[in-house]
């Protein structure tokens, strides 16, 4: 006599867990190729979160998902370096809702995107800091003080692979996406390139009121026939700095001659500047007590301009 068995029934897998399956899936992948994955953050970048409630409505689920399906794979960096707490890129979202209707007084972005910090600011601590980080530390604090800002969202590596030029050409790169927004926003009253310099931490970082802080340094290029009114400009802002802390800033480099730049886009106004924050050995906690302190000078700076 045949027995009959009972069909079994298909157990349903919630379409989450699926995703958590996939995504440590994921996880184990990289671990076996040594591929670091970098969601540890920073306590100032917590705090800084926890602080702002004006993204609460992004969704870091979703940024969190497309970042380890592609982003880390190809290049590992950190969540925040890839807008993970604020904005999807530019073609999807240009400003969040809350001021999608307020016109931008500075523009910051990072001509080389990926210059990192040192990140061994907390044990273990995987972040990789890079300026793209600092930028979005800068308009968190810009932003509190009415003045809003636009952080340079476009990967500049990505413009040169597609259009195959050499990292030495970032700056045309940057000059692309610096010329779109000069002529899509004339509300804008300063236009900042954050970068870090390549120097030893001593040389980079001061201690102020007991506080551990990353050196600034102003870069004016002399190749082009208005430099004088950038420079005028930009030792005027190093001088409102250094009033306030004489040994935070190392002063305005000026820059020109075989093995540099000598323009950094500064010709298309005499109202764009480019800025050193620290040095690869800083870690991001000085590079934000360095912020703290900035700010608000650029904020006085900009209103004495009018």
């Amino acid at each position: 006599m045949k027995r009959r068995f009972k069909s079994r029934r298909k157990i349903k897998i919630p379409k989450f867990i699926k995703i958590i399956i996939f995504l440590i899936i994921l996880y184990l992948i990289y671990k076996l190729f040594n591929v670091k994955v970098n969601f540890k953050v920073d306590e100032n970048i917590i705090k800084m979160i926890l602080n702002d409630n004006s993204y609460s409505d992004y969704n870091v689920f979703n940024s969190a998902f497309k970042l380890a399906a592609h982003d880390t794979i190809n290049n590992p960096v950190s969540l925040l370096a890839t807008n993970t707490y604020y904005y999807e890129k530019k073609e999807d979202i240009k400003i969040v809702s809350n001021e999608k209707d307020i016109k931008p007084i500075i523009y910051l972005y990072n001509t080389h995107q990926k210059e990192e910090y040192s990140n061994n600011y907390i044990e273990d601590n995987s972040l990789l800091p890079t300026v793209y980080t600092a930028s979005y530390m800068m308009k968190e604090k810009f932003d509190k003080m009415g003045l809003y800002t636009i952080v340079e969202d476009n990967d500049i590596s990505e413009y040169l692979n597609k259009h195959n030029m050499k990292y030495s050409e970032s700056y045309e790169a940057s000059r692309y996406y610096l010329v779109n927004t000069i002529e899509e926003y004339d509300s804008i009253k300063l236009y900042i390139d954050v970068h870090r310099d390549a120097i030893t931490h001593e040389y980079s970082t001061i201690n102020i009121d007991g506080v551990d802080c990353a050196k600034i340094m102003f870069v004016v290029g002399k190749e082009h026939d208005n430099y004088l009114k950038n420079l005028e400009n930009t030792k005027r802002l190093n001088d409102m700095i250094k009033d306030k802390y004489p040994t935070l800033t190392r002063g305005v480099l000026e820059k020109e001659g075989a093995g540099v730049n000598g323009i950094y886009n500064q010709d298309l106004g005499s109202n764009i500047m480019l800025i050193e924050v620290g040095g690869n050995y800083n870690n991001i906690s000085e590079v934000a007590n360095t912020i703290d302190l900035i700010i608000p000078i650029i904020g006085e700076y900009i209103n004495e301009k009018g």
